[in-house]
């Protein structure tokens, strides 16, 4: 709609066409910037998700069983969908001049794939294999 600003590449794992093929239309918008990450999440009426809601999403996989399948990176009962090795996905934590990613990637050696795992990208970074996730605040009564 106008609203945000296109990607910086199109480009993702070799696929030329990440954006305009269906075969890729679930998957996570990638190679943008902390920034644009936070600006969709704004137009769509959202927030980009804090270290704390990735820390939530956590304990919801942890206190649901351990039955999320890290393996193969499936849903648990709560659908905390891909929180790992899927891509990196920036948080709205900005430490030591950067921003907060979370969770791994696709190119994460799957030994290095893990619950807690975290790093940090200067604010203007971008990668095939890192995007992000959107939370909406909702009041519990």
């Amino acid at each position: 709609s106008g609203e945000c600003t296109r990607p910086l590449s199109v480009i993702c794992a070799d696929e030329t066409d990440y954006y305009t093929n269906n075969k890729f239309a679930n998957f996570p918008v990638v190679n943008v910037t902390q920034k644009q990450a936070s600006e969709y999440c704004d137009w769509a009426g959202m927030e980009l998700m804090t270290v704390s809601d990735w820390n939530i999403a956590v304990g919801e996989i942890l206190q649901s069983g351990d039955n999320y399948d890290r393996k193969n990176n499936l849903p648990n009962e709560n659908e905390s969908t891909n929180l790992l090795g899927n891509v990196w996905e920036w948080t709205a934590d900005a430490l030591d001049g950067g921003y907060v990613i979370l969770g791994g990637s696709w190119k994460t050696s799957f030994s290095d794939i893990e619950l807690k795992r975290s790093g940090i990208l200067p604010p203007g970074a971008y990668g095939e294999d890192v995007g992000f996730r959107c939370v909406r605040r909702v009041k519990i009564r």
